[in-house]
């Protein structure tokens, strides 16, 4: 008999943005065959009803330095780079067969706590709307 590790979830207090209610995630991979490292996966919600699409920024964008705000570094109890990581927030769009990445409201999350929340980085260079070539 083997046994299967439980997932870790994530707690954003006050949900994410448009889903405030839905507080508790788990990160998945997009298919049970996909990788562990593979450059995309899902933020779950535990009850099952919602998933987003989200990557580790610096695989597409190695540039990628946001400047988090102290107060939300603060209330996730981050008080080192070490402490976190970020996922961000993947919009595949069909009609335009484009694949875009929400580089301005990354989720950060304290790997020791999993306490998480999406940042808005409203005053910075990155857009809302990065569009990746995947060719």
């Amino acid at each position: 008999m083997s046994v299967t590790e439980e997932p870790t979830i994530l707690r954003f207090e006050g949900g994410i943005i448009g889903l405030p209610a839905v507080t508790q995630f788990v990160l998945t991979s997009v298919s049970a065959d996909a990788p562990p490292d593979a450059l995309f996966q899902l933020l779950r919600s535990v009850d099952g009803e919602v998933s987003i699409v989200v990557t580790q920024p610096w695989l597409l964008f190695p540039d990628y330095n946001p400047d988090l705000p102290n107060t939300d570094l603060s209330e996730l109890g981050i008080s080192s780079s070490e402490q976190m990581t970020i996922f961000n927030p993947v919009v595949l769009d069909a009609d335009e067969g484009c694949v875009y990445v929400n580089l301005m409201g990354p989720f950060v999350v304290n790997v020791d706590s999993n306490a998480a929340r999406q940042v808005v980085l409203a005053d910075s260079e990155w857009p809302l709307r990065a569009r990746v070539d995947l060719s």
